[in-house]
């Protein structure tokens, strides 16, 4: 019985490490190419099956931190689907491009939140390195909507 209790103990402790893709794209012409093959990525807890139908009590986001330090990093534009293809534009304006300071997720906005107040659609992905001063240009078949301000696992700001 006291080994069950320390069990069930120690499984409250568990934190789920959220691994990120990484791009195996060359650098050299980050200012002038477009993020392609991108590969879906997830945060948080997936299909891990826990003893004791027990779940974490954190969940950690960015190389031990809850949230993306997102900082502003210009335009960026959201198509669904794989590069080339730009006959599915998420959203008709270019939106507002974000990248954490830390681990170097870039996410893409419909509109700036911190502006507005409001988010739309959004896509967020891994390339591995810090992308141009101009913004993004994102392929994905994960893009998500909310009508809030924030958008979860994000804390966004403009400057380093």
């Amino acid at each position: 019985m006291k080994k069950l209790s320390v069990l069930k103990t120690l499984c409250k402790l568990v934190i789920v490490i959220s691994f990120l893709a990484l791009s195996n794209h060359s650098t050299s012409a980050l200012a002038t190419t477009p993020l392609s093959s991108l590969t879906p990525i997830g945060m948080g807890i997936d299909d891990i099956k826990f003893e004791l139908d027990m779940m974490p009590m954190a969940v950690e986001v960015c190389n031990g931190y809850a949230t993306h330090d997102a900082v502003a990093r210009s335009w960026g534009v959201i198509y669904r689907g794989v590069y080339p293809d730009t006959s599915n534009k998420v959203f008709p304006d270019p939106g507002a491009c974000w990248q954490c300071s830390r681990c170097r997720m870039v996410l893409i906005t419909e509109y700036d939140p911190l502006i507005t107040g409001y988010v739309g659609y959004y896509a967020s992905y891994n390339p591995g390195y810090v992308i141009s001063i101009y913004g993004a240009t994102l392929w994905t078949n994960d893009v998500y909507f909310t009508n809030n301000s924030r958008v979860p696992y994000f804390s966004l700001r403009y400057t380093y």
